[in-house]
């Protein structure tokens, strides 16, 4: 009954841990390319600062530059994910075959729900540093760098 128990749970353990190690790495990807869109926007940005730009100015304009991509990125791979979710269910739903999904199926909206909201927390979090930075930037080494 134990290995049983076992061979029910291995599956599911490596998927979570597939999943994290994914999620980790997205939002490693997702904190560079923020950072890069800020560090080629530093000129730009001491410019708004130093033509008297606010700080709540400058936040929404980075905050707009970079939530862009990412706005692309989650309808593409959104997309994606519901395509290949229902090339997988055609996979699993043989009449031969015994339900590998434990009854979940292989499209679920509250999951990729929770996806997309994760993915946008962790690109909130990310954001932080690069508009700390970028509010910080000072207007006259930046003038100056020319």
């Amino acid at each position: 009954m134990a290995l049983q128990q076992l061979m029910a749970r291995l599956p599911a353990v490596i998927a979570l841990t597939l999943a994290l190690a994914g999620l980790a790495l997205a939002s490693v990807g997702v904190y560079g390319v923020i950072a890069q869109i800020v560090t080629k926007r530093t000129r730009e940005i001491g410019i708004h600062i130093a033509l008297g730009a606010g700080r709540s100015q400058v936040v929404r304009l980075v905050a707009m530059k970079t939530l862009r991509p990412v706005a692309w990125g989650v309808m593409i791979g959104g997309v994606g994910a519901v395509g290949l979710s229902l090339v997988v269910r055609s996979f699993i739903s043989a009449p031969d075959v015994p339900d590998l999904t434990f009854g979940a199926g292989a499209f679920s909206l509250p999951v990729f729900g929770a996806v997309v909201g994760v993915l946008l927390v962790i690109v909130m979090a990310a954001l932080v540093v690069p508009l700390r930075r970028a509010v910080t930037v000072d207007p006259v080494r930046t003038l100056r760098s020319d």
